[in-house]
C-alpha cells in the first residue's frame, strides 16, 4: 500500500502554478535587460540573477519547469530573451549555449539549495558562484582550445 501511495504523481497546487507562472513572468521581464561587452557576442543579462531567485523560492523541479516556459516562449518567437529577441535563430546563435547551459546550472543550484536548506546562505552563495560556470562551459563549446585563450585575454590586451 505504501508502495503505490509513493509512486503517485504530486500535482502541483493552484498556488504552485501561479508562482511559477508570475516566476516566468519576472525573467520574460528581466531577461532581456544587457550590459553589452564590446569584445564578445553574448552581453550579461540579468538571467542569473532571476535564475537564483526562482531555485531559493521555488525549488528546483518548479525553477526547472519555469525557466523551460521561458525557453518556449522565446523559441515561439516573443521576444524576452537577451536584447528584446526571440525565436529559434537565439537559441541556435552564439547565445543558445549559454541559455541551454541555464538548465543545468537550475538543476546545480536547485539540488544545492534543496539538499542542504539549514546551510547557511553564504554556503549556499559559494555553490551558486561555482554554479555560474555551467552556462559558460556550454556557451563555449564550439571555441577551440587553442583560440580559448586568446578569448578570454582579448579585453586585457595593450592597444
Amino acid at each position: 500500500m505504501e508502495r503505490s501511495a509513493s509512486l503517485k504523481k504530486e500535482k502541483m497546487t493552484t498556488t504552485q502554478m501561479t508562482v511559477t507562472a508570475l516566476m516566468t513572468a519576472v525573467l520574460c521581464i528581466f531577461g532581456p535587460m544587457v550590459l553589452p561587452i564590446p569584445v564578445s557576442p553574448v552581453p550579461i543579462s540579468l538571467t542569473n540573477l532571476v535564475l537564483y531567485f526562482m531555485v531559493y523560492i521555488l525549488g528546483m523541479k518548479a525553477s526547472l519547469m519555469s525557466f523551460c516556459l521561458y525557453l518556449l516562449l522565446g523559441a515561439v518567437g516573443l521576444p524576452v530573451f537577451s536584447g528584446f529577441a526571440g525565436g529559434l535563430g537565439k537559441l541556435a546563435g552564439p547565445t543558445g549555449g549559454y541559455l541551454l547551459g541555464f538548465v543545468f546550472m537550475t538543476l546545480a543550484a536547485g539540488f544545492m539549495v534543496e539538499r542542504f536548506p539549514d546551510h547557511a546562505v553564504l554556503h549556499h552563495q559559494i555553490a551558486l558562484l561555482r554554479d555560474l560556470q555551467l552556462p559558460q562551459r556550454r556557451g563555449l563549446h564550439d571555441v577551440s582550445l587553442q583560440n580559448l585563450h586568446h578569448i578570454r585575454f582579448l579585453p586585457f590586451r595593450k592597444k
